[in-house]
């Protein structure tokens, strides 16, 4: 039946690993040489580790933006980089070995960032931002100004601010066998961790719910407190959680539609694990009864995940024997008949955990290749399938950035599971260093806002 439906009974434990994984391309890519200068310190506002840590911050939203690659720091640079102006036209700077200078500077406790287009010789400059000394609330300062930046030199829009759930699984103190799951939302590198709920039970599968001209940041999830797996609503500024669909039988892996118009999910109220799909009002609201969308004899389906536009879903079901991801319009008004669906998973016999890219030209999945599970992307534009990542220890639960280039998903082995993510223009997948222990699961990052 294959490991996606052993979800539905209990989180099983599989043997992953958490060493970087190797990545291949799909197809070429062109990564910009970029020089970043060490943070100047003009008049010494604030120490030398804090300084060090905000190069850091800005270091890792640079260099896996997936649109730079950058050169290592080299002394007789930084010391014409002190010549303020003057220092971008030294012949240090060749437009066949570098694209962008970039500088940083801190006077009187404010970041500035200036940055040579080396090619044109045009110099941009960026809006100063206020340091208040606090390296969790200048963080998100920095990764601003890294959405700022890629947007202002590259017309691309970054993805820096968004947040990322998850759940992280520990086992109950004095019993071994037992687990418990909370939910946690942290930064996109990983700081800032905040655990969400502290329910002592086994929660899973969140998401974010954003609503139309709401400043709250909801979030939907499974959690087994009441014995059976339920959908719940929350939010990232209460804990308060309350039950979000009416139906009897088990809840799972819910998925809502870009647009907030509809929530699909997996229910055995009909009997087995069928795709079902619950209709939502302007507000957010459920309206209507849930309908049974696809059922198929003796099959088990999983992992719904909508297209950009709402109007079809991707999910995993066995009825042709192993689990493989179809593709399914949504039909406009309830009908008895099922729906036609077509498989777009070829390559491999066991795909599980699909996720649209939110641009709706790929889907990335998990697929066992050799016997370990590694993340795929399929391409609607050109029908093919690709191999994303390699290595050792399996890989599953994949979630696109915004940006529909970035990838993050988890990986476990026998003792530990750690959040990695990747991007479709670099060969490198980096460790999410969330905070704290337990093993890291189902990760979700925030979309943009509608």
């Amino acid at each position: 039946m294959g490991r996606i439906f052993g979800i539905w009974l209990a989180v099983i434990s599989v043997a992953w690993a958490d060493e970087e994984m190797e990545v291949a391309l799909s197809t070429e890519s062109v990564l910009f040489p970029t020089y970043v200068a060490a943070i100047e310190n003009k008049d010494q506002s604030f120490s030398s580790l804090y300084v060090e840590s905000l190069e850091k911050i800005l270091q890792f939203d640079l260099k896996y933006a997936g649109y730079f690659f950058l050169l290592p720091k080299e002394e007789a640079k930084e010391k014409v980089l002190l010549q303020d102006k003057e220092g971008f036209r030294s012949v240090l700077w060749n437009k066949k070995l570098c694209m962008f200078v970039m500088k940083p500077a801190i006077v009187q406790k404010k970041l500035s960032l200036q940055v040579f287009l080396v090619e044109s010789k045009g110099i941009k400059k960026f809006s100063e931002i206020s340091l208040s000394g606090v390296l969790s609330k200048d963080r998100k300062k920095i990764h601003q100004l890294t959405d700022t930046l890629i947007e202002g030199v590259l017309q691309k829009k970054g993805f820096a601010l968004a947040k990322v759930l998850y759940t992280v699984r520990t086992p109950v103190q004095g019993q071994s066998k037992k687990w418990i799951s909370e939910l946690w939302v942290c930064d996109y590198d990983g700081a800032n961790g905040v655990a969400l709920t502290r329910e002592n039970s086994y929660c899973v599968h969140p998401i974010f719910f954003p609503r139309k001209n709401s400043s709250i940041h909801e979030i939907l999830y499974v959690s087994y407190k009441t014995g059976q797996p339920k959908i719940y609503l929350s939010s990232l500024e209460k804990a308060e959680a309350t039950t979000f669909v009416s139906l009897r039988g088990n809840q799972l892996i819910p998925s809502l539609s870009p647009n907030g118009n509809r929530l699909a999910f997996i229910s055995d109220a009909a009997g087995r694990p069928d795709l079902f799909v619950q209709k939502l009002d302007s507000d957010g609201k459920c309206c209507e009864k849930p309908i049974q969308l696809f059922s198929f004899p003796r099959a088990t389906e999983a992992s719904p995940s909508f297209s950009p536009d709402g109007e079809k879903l991707s999910f995993v079901s066995d009825k042709d024997g192993s689990p493989r991801i179809y593709i399914m319009k949504i039909p406009e008004s309830n009908s008895f008949k099922t729906p036609y669906v077509q498989v777009v998973t070829r390559r491999n016999k066991i795909n599980v955990t699909p996720a649209w890219s939110p641009d709706g030209t790929k889907l990335a999945y998990s697929a066992k290749t050799s016997d370990i599970y590694q993340i795929w992307i399929y391409d609607f534009v050109t029908d093919e399938e690709w191999q994303l990542t390699k290595g050792p220890g399996n890989k599953e639960n994949p979630s696109w950035a915004p940006d529909s280039m970035h990838v993050i998903y988890n990986t476990e082995d026998a003792g530990s599971a750690e959040l990695y993510m990747t991007n479709l223009h670099q060969m490198e997948s980096v460790k999410i260093m969330t905070a704290g222990g337990g093993r890291k699961r189902f990760p979700c990052w925030e979309p943009a806002r509608r």
